[in-house]
């Protein structure tokens, strides 16, 4: 199965979380693409991706989108996460979110952290697989163990996810609860992958 991604950590988390179905990224595939994500929702920009590359190989593929739902900004910058702040590295467009929230106190700080995963199997039939959990956004960045916005995402134990180990990550991460409901399908023969 390719996974439609560039992101060598995303493509370790899923090679770890289900060694059974021999995932390869693209670069191991020999494809060189950057698919432009610029669907309103993250399900579009998942199909979008995993479709792009079904298109080109007829191989099963499976492809993400994930973004971070802030409560008082009515779900900004959501789906725009990676892209609110064009050409910005991860620690910009968290230190942009810490400096639009400066002044919001902890109650009003709420967010979920939200992962879609687009699969399309063998036969070019698309399935979704989504994976949220619930969070605060910090006041600063903290933890070294991150990329995205791990390291202003936090928990009720009050650490970021940024402060958790690599396992401590899968029990709270919204990708690895949506591969865990892939994995399941996977498992029930509902999917031919």
């Amino acid at each position: 199965m390719i996974f439609a991604t560039n992101n060598l950590d995303k493509l370790k988390q899923l090679k770890d979380l289900a060694p059974m179905l021999n995932i390869v990224g693209l670069r191991e595939y020999g494809i060189e693409i950057d698919i432009e994500e610029d669907g309103k929702t993250l399900e579009e920009n998942a199909i979008k991706k995993a479709l792009t590359i079904y298109n080109q190989t007829k191989q099963s593929v499976v492809a993400d989108d994930s973004g971070l739902f802030i409560d008082y900004f009515e779900g900004w910058p959501g789906v725009y996460t990676h892209r609110f702040i064009p050409n910005s590295t991860a620690s910009e467009r968290n230190q942009a979110i810490l400096e639009k929230m400066a002044n919001l106190d902890d109650d009003l700080r709420g967010a979920r952290v939200v992962c879609v995963l687009a699969v399309c199997d063998k036969e070019g039939a698309i399935f979704t697989f989504k994976g949220e959990f619930k969070c605060s956004i910090s006041k600063e960045e903290k933890g070294d163990n991150f990329f995205g916005f791990d390291s202003i995402t936090l928990l009720p134990d009050g650490r970021t996810v940024a402060e958790l180990s690599d396992q401590e990550k899968e029990k709270v991460n919204a990708r690895s609860m949506a591969f865990e409901k892939l994995i399941k399908a996977y498992k029930n023969n509902e999917l031919n992958i």
